[in-house]
């Protein structure tokens, strides 16, 4: 097997900011998950991208040494789309069990206004995280960086059981970071 270390030299740019939007689509109130959480999980993201959660001792040291900070900073949204201000965080009830999952018309629900879920906000604009109820043994899903048969289903489904590091959210491993 070819194996061999290499030296990375960090590539100087600016800091990326990226806006996310948090669309939480609840059915009991318990998936309402709390402001308080949902900033959890954006700061687990930064910490995460910028190397400030320890890495895993199942890590090679030739994989240790190449990892770095990517310098990639996750904010909730100030602006929505239309231009007024926001906290970046986007509620909605629905009467659909496991939203997350389900599908309507071969669409996933969550991510239809007139299906029971929320439309994405822009996605050349914004991370579109939906939160919501999911069958017990899913953490969540994310779309494929492929094109989609439905646009509006690009983004990440998040069960809100495993959202942030506070709450409702998962405090035992690997799930407490």
């Amino acid at each position: 097997a070819f194996h061999r270390s290499v030296e990375v030299e960090p590539y100087p740019r600016d800091k990326i900011t990226l806006p996310v939007v948090v669309h939480v689509v609840y059915r009991e109130e318990r998936e309402n998950i709390s402001d308080l959480q949902i900033r959890s999980q954006i700061d687990a993201l930064n910490r995460g991208f910028n190397g400030l959660i320890p890495l895993s001792t199942d890590l090679t040291d030739s994989i240790r040494n190449v990892i770095q900070a990517a310098d990639i900073h996750f904010q909730l949204a100030c602006r929505d789309p239309e231009g007024g201000q926001t906290n970046g965080i986007n509620r909605r009830h629905t009467t659909i069990e496991n939203i997350g999952y389900a599908l309507d018309q071969g669409k996933y629900a969550v991510h239809h206004s007139l299906l029971g879920g929320v439309d994405p906000w822009p996605q050349d604009e914004y991370i579109n995280i939906w939160v919501c109820a999911m069958p017990t043994n899913y953490l969540g899903r994310a779309t494929m960086p492929i094109p989609l048969a439905d646009p509006n289903e690009d983004g990440l489904v998040i069960n809100y059981q495993h959202f942030g590091y506070i709450g409702t959210a998962a405090q035992e491993q690997p799930y407490d970071l």
